[in-house]
């Protein structure tokens, strides 16, 4: 008789909703290592944007939300008429995404998971999922419920990582701590190397475009605010392992100036 596994964190939908995206703040202390060291000027979510291609009137939904950074950051070229839903299993962020796009028109939100999406079928041009298809339990079912409330010739914009993504990150902590912090930053489950192949039986024609960008981290504070937001130290390492580690990056940084760290992102675009 073999015991139960327990369910990855990663896919944890409870640990997710009630914990890690509880509310926006350990989302946001890692967007916000990524827009104050990245190497890209450009924006992550203005580039997303710039791919969409949204016609007049479309009808979208982005799964997984979040805080709802990416139409706020492009709230200036929102297409005429839409229809934009955000859908986040976590009712904080949708907290969060109301707030931050209430002046923004055409756009509802609703608490969902991306398993079982409460939509008609054939009634969307566009569906977003950025950095989230990694979360769920069954990505068959997602994959195959996001066909399922397309439009014929409507499509799939689905950013994630590639397998090196952050990988510096997961280094250090293992010197310091001996765990693997890798779990919540890693895309094993669906990422730039296997999304396209993961996508393929549910859509003809699969695209991956990536963005050209790193992180040059020169304030070692922020650098150690994005590791404890991966909510892996807590109950792993005590406060002097943290501390110890949190004073390597410092005198890391001290020494030579910055820490590089190897970004690796970019959407997966699928249709047909």
């Amino acid at each position: 008789m073999t015991s139960e596994q327990p369910t990855p964190k990663i896919t944890d939908q409870t640990y997710l909703k009630n914990e890690q995206y509880r509310t926006e703040a350990n989302l946001q202390a890692r967007i916000a290592l990524h827009r104050k060291y990245g190497t890209n000027p450009g924006s992550w979510f203005r580039w997303v944007y710039d791919h969409l291609f949204l016609p007049v009137g479309a009808a979208v939904l982005e799964v997984g939300c979040g805080p709802g950074d990416l139409w706020y950051e492009n709230r200036d070229r929102l297409p005429a008429g839409a229809t934009i839903l955000l859908g986040d299993l976590s009712l904080g962020m949708l907290h969060a995404a109301r707030s931050k796009n209430a002046l923004s028109p055409g756009i509802r939100y609703l608490a969902l998971d991306v398993q079982s999406i409460p939509l008609p079928s054939a009634s969307l041009d566009c569906v977003i999922a950025n950095h989230m298809l990694y979360h769920v339990p069954n990505l068959e079912a997602a994959l195959r419920e996001i066909r399922r409330v397309l439009k014929p010739g409507g499509w799939l914009c689905a950013a994630t990582n590639g397998r090196n993504h952050m990988r510096q990150i997961s280094e250090l902590v293992q010197q310091f701590a001996g765990i693997d912090v890798l779990p919540l930053m890693s895309v094993r489950k669906f990422a730039l190397e296997n999304g396209p192949g993961l996508l393929s039986p549910f859509f003809s024609h699969v695209d991956t475009e990536i963005y050209d960008d790193n992180l040059r981290v020169t304030d070692a504070s922020d650098l150690v605010a994005y590791i404890a937001s991966m909510g892996r130290l807590d109950n792993q390492a005590d406060q002097r392992t943290f501390e110890h580690l949190s004073s390597h990056i410092h005198e890391l940084i001290e020494a030579q100036g910055y820490i590089f760290i190897e970004k690796s992102q970019g959407i997966i675009m699928a249709t047909g």
